[in-house]
C-alpha cells in the first residue's frame, strides 16, 4: 500500500531486554531505551540549539534552549516536532514560597490550535520510592554518550497477629518491589564549548 506522508511508517524494531528475577513482576530489570542521535551547538548569549533523532520513533526534533537569566526570562526552551506538526514552548519553573509552577504551550500546526499543560507542586513534592537521572560520559573531542535511568522501589514489610481467643499466629510478608530501567541511550556531538 502507498505510504501516507502525514503518518510516517513505523521505525524498525529494536532489541529489548526484560529480566523478571522472581517471575512475578515485582523485581524487574528493564532495558528498552529510546535510542537517540543528537548534535548540539552553543550560539552565545545563553542560547543553545539541539537537533535530535529518535530511532524507535523514526522522528527528529529541534530545540532552542535558553540559560537561566538569559534574554527570554521565563522561557526555558522552544521545541519543534516536525513529524507531529507541533511546536512547544516550555516555561521555567516559577517558585513562589513553597509552591512550584511550570507550563508548556503547544501549537498544533495541522489543526491550527493551541493548548496549555501545567503543573503545580510544592517544595515537598517527591516521587516516593523513585529515583533517576541522566548520566553523561564524555568520549573526547565533543563526542558524548548519555543515558537516562530510573529506579522505583518499595521496601519489604512484615506484619502479623499472635494470640487472643485461641487464634493461630500469622505472619504476613510483603516482599516489596524493585524496578530498574534504562529509558534513553544516546550518542551526540557538541560543537563549540563542552555541554554543561
Amino acid at each position: 500500500p502507498a505510504s501516507n506522508p502525514s503518518h510516517p511508517p513505523p521505525a524498525c524494531q529494536w532489541p529489548d531486554v526484560d529480566v523478571d528475577v522472581l517471575e512475578d513482576g515485582r523485581y524487574v530489570v528493564e532495558v528498552s531505551p529510546a535510542y537517540k542521535l543528537w548534535c548540539k551547538a552553543h550560539l552565545g548569549i545563553g542560547v543553545s540549539a539541539k537537533a535530535k533523532y529518535e530511532a524507535r520513533e523514526g522522528a527528529a526534533s529541534f530545540t532552542l534552549k535558553f540559560d537561566k537569566g538569559g534574554p527570554l526570562g521565563g522561557l526555558r526552551k522552544i521545541k519543534a516536532l516536525p513529524a507531529k506538526h507541533r511546536v512547544e514552548l516550555h516555561t521555567r519553573k516559577l517558585e513562589v514560597g513553597v509552591l512550584r509552577a511550570s507550563g508548556v504551550v503547544t501549537h498544533d500546526l495541522e489543526r491550527k490550535s493551541a493548548s496549555l499543560s501545567w503543573r503545580l507542586s510544592s517544595m515537598w513534592s517527591a516521587d516516593g520510592g523513585k529515583i533517576g537521572r541522566k548520566e553523561k560520559v564524555p568520549l573526547g573531542g565533543g563526542l558524548m554518550v548519555d543515558y537516562k535511568w530510573n529506579c522505583s522501589f518499595s521496601l519489604p514489610e512484615l506484619g502479623g497477629t499472635a494470640g487472643g481467643d485461641g487464634a493461630s499466629t500469622r505472619v504476613n510478608v510483603d516482599s516489596g518491589k524493585f524496578r530498574y530501567s534504562i529509558e534513553e541511550l544516546g550518542l551526540g556531538y557538541t560543537f563549540g564549548q563542552e555541554a554543561a
